[in-house]
């Protein structure tokens, strides 16, 4: 089982004295939140990191502009679907690897499949004012279902 330090509100989470842990369901949810919401090229050491959804820089230099204050909304809906399953492919891509990488090194996996992610059900995009409201229904390697909610604005 992996875990992550647990993000409430942006700040750490506590449990009890101690710091909290986001294992199986919370560290999927989190983790692709923290990517999804992450420009793209802010983190010098981990330039392919994040996503294009509020701007950002590829790796390869390129700068791409935010999607919020489009005028054309369909074109905005377009590209935040295009960055969500980008994204998420990418995050099953090296969870696949990490799998096969444990196996080698330790002959068994570390992932539990709670928090490995098997397949998007669904994703919803609604424009609410300035704003886009994001719902991705997320299916995981043991078939539950998670729901990650995220509001793509300027803020």
């Amino acid at each position: 089982m992996t875990w992550s330090l647990q993000l409430t509100h942006g700040e750490l989470g506590r449990d009890g004295v101690r710091l909290a842990k986001a294992i199986d369901e919370k560290k999927l949810v989190q983790d692709l939140r923290i990517h999804l919401l992450q420009q793209m090229g802010v983190d010098n050491l981990h330039p392919e990191f994040g996503s294009l959804l509020d701007g950002g820089v590829t790796p390869d230099g390129v700068a791409h502009e935010t999607v919020i204050g489009m005028s054309d909304k369909d074109r905005a809906k377009m590209i935040i679907q295009g960055e969500i399953y980008r994204i998420v492919n990418e995050y099953q891509s090296k969870q696949l690897a990490r799998a096969k990488r444990d196996k080698m090194s330790y002959g068994k996996a570390t992932l539990t499949p709670k928090e490995v992610v098997f397949s998007i059900n669904s994703l919803n995009i609604v424009e609410h004012l300035d704003a886009f409201q994001v719902t991705i229904k997320l299916t995981t390697a043991s078939k539950t279902s998670q729901i990650l909610n995220l509001t793509i604005n300027n803020n």
